[in-house]
């Protein structure tokens, strides 16, 4: 675990990486990089729809921000090139 803090903002930090705030894919000595979690940070707009993921859902008509905390996941490994 890094001693460092790091204090940014999640929806600028997030624009360049897909949403991705903290996690493996960090490079090692960043304050960010953690084999241990991940966070995503993303914001979805009234009605966004992602047709790769899901079908026949009905979205509501409010937008989103979604904050997620999760195990990590297996690197390198990659759904399309979307999250």
């Amino acid at each position: 675990m890094s001693d460092q803090v790091y204090a940014g903002n999640a929806g600028l930090d997030a624009a360049g990486d897909a949403g991705r705030l903290l996690g493996h894919f960090k490079p090692p000595g960043d304050p960010r990089f953690s084999e241990d979690a991940e966070i995503k940070w993303g914001v979805h707009a009234a009605g966004d729809e992602r047709d790769q993921w899901v079908r026949g859902e009905v979205r509501t008509a409010e937008e989103s921000v979604v904050l997620t905390v999760r195990r990590p996941s297996v690197p390198g490994y990659r759904v399309g090139g979307g999250e």
